[in-house]
């Protein structure tokens, strides 16, 4: 089991009930699913977060991040320019030319 760190956006809660929550994390390189048993944290599809633990390759579900904590992250320049390149069909250049529009 090795420890991990991951940073990305909730896009798909995929199991939920009062002590237990299963969701999609899409980072920037992946998307992960992650398991959070913290009944004092809860997401949200659209959350940014950071979510650190242990990660699990499961033989029914695959790889998983057992998160042992997580905090909410602000939305950043570089977060905004990952969001652009993720699927949009516009390059590097265009989403940097984009964000360096908005201010901090």
């Amino acid at each position: 089991m090795e420890m991990m760190n991951e940073i990305g956006t909730v896009t798909r809660l995929v199991f939920e009930t009062k002590k237990l929550q299963v969701f999609s994390l899409k980072t920037h390189k992946r998307t992960i699913k992650v398991i959070l048993s913290d009944i004092q944290h809860r997401v949200e599809k659209g959350d940014h977060i950071s979510a650190n633990g242990v990660l699990v390759n499961d033989d029914n579900y695959g790889l998983q991040l057992h998160a042992e904590n997580i905090r909410h992250t602000p939305v950043t320049h570089d977060l905004l320019t990952d969001f652009l390149l993720q699927g949009t069909g516009i390059g590097e250049a265009i989403a940097r030319r984009v964000i360096a529009a908005f201010p901090q």
